[in-house]
C-alpha cells in the first residue's frame, strides 16, 4: 500500500510542494495534478516549476492529469477511473489552488468511490491550514448499527460520561458497551479521558452526530 497525492494546479506551484512537505512525501508516492486542458502558457509554468522543485527535494514527480472541464461529468469520471486504480493506497487531496471547477471533480470522484481519504487545505493566505481526516470521509460512508449509533448519542449528549453510566442509561451490559465503545474509537467518533476514562466525542461525531 502506498500514498497518493492529489492536487488541482493553476498558476501557482507552492500549495502543492508545501502539502508535500507537510506530509513528507516521498519519491516512490505518487503525485497527480489536475489541470483543465488545453493547459494555458501560466499552468504550464508551474508544471514546470513543480517538476524542478520536486526533483530537486526528492518529492514525488507529478503525473499531469488534463481533462476537459467544459464537459463536467465525464472529467469527474475520467478521474474516478484513474483513482479506482488506488482502492488499496492512502489518498491525500490537496486543496489551495487551481480553478474551483477541478476541486469539486477531484472532490466528487474520491466521494463516488466512498474511499476514506485526506483532505489538506493549504490557502495562499488568509486563512489558516486544515486538515480533514479520513475518519470523516469514513463515516460518511460506512453507517453505525443501531446500538452504535444509541451509545454515540449519549456520548454526545454527555461529554465524559462512563462506560457503566452509558450501560445504565441504555439498560445494556458494560462488556457489550466496551466493546462499543472501542469501535467507535477506531472509526474517530469517541477518546476516553481522565482517571475514570470518561467516554467523549471527537470533533468529528459532532459534526456530524450532534
Amino acid at each position: 500500500m502506498g500514498r497518493v497525492f492529489v492536487a488541482p494546479l493553476g498558476f501557482h506551484e507552492d500549495f502543492v510542494l508545501r502539502s508535500l512537505v507537510k506530509f513528507k512525501a516521498m519519491g516512490g508516492d505518487t503525485l497527480y495534478v489536475v489541470t483543465c486542458g488545453p493547459v494555458v502558457s501560466a499552468v504550464k509554468r508551474a508544471i514546470d516549476g513543480l517538476v524542478a522543485m520536486t526533483s530537486r527535494q526528492g518529492l514525488p514527480q507529478p503525473v499531469l492529469v488534463e481533462l476537459d472541464c467544459n464537459n463536467f461529468y465525464s472529467s469527474v469520471g475520467r478521474l474516478r477511473e484513474l483513482l479506482r486504480k488506488h482502492l488499496e493506497d492512502d489518498v491525500v487531496f490537496c486543496v489551495g489552488g487551481g480553478l474551483r471547477v477541478l476541486t469539486l471533480v477531484v472532490l466528487l470522484a474520491l466521494v463516488s468511490l466512498k474511499k476514506p481519504f485526506t483532505l489538506h487545505y493549504e490557502p495562499e493566505g488568509g486563512v489558516n491550514e486544515f486538515t480533514v481526516e479520513p475518519e470523516f470521509f469514513l463515516n460518511l460512508f460506512e453507517e453505525l448499527d443501531e446500538a452504535e449509533r444509541r451509545v454515540l448519542s449519549v456520548v454526545v449528549l454527555n461529554p465524559g460520561v462512563s462506560v457503566g453510566e452509558i450501560a445504565r442509561t441504555l439498560g445494556i451490559k458494560e462488556k457489550t458497551v466496551r466493546n462499543i465503545v472501542t469501535k467507535l474509537k477506531k472509526r474517530g467518533l469517541v477518546v476516553k479521558r481522565g482517571r475514570r476514562e470518561g467516554v467523549e466525542p471527537t470533533v468529528i461525531a459532532k459534526a456530524l452526530f450532534s
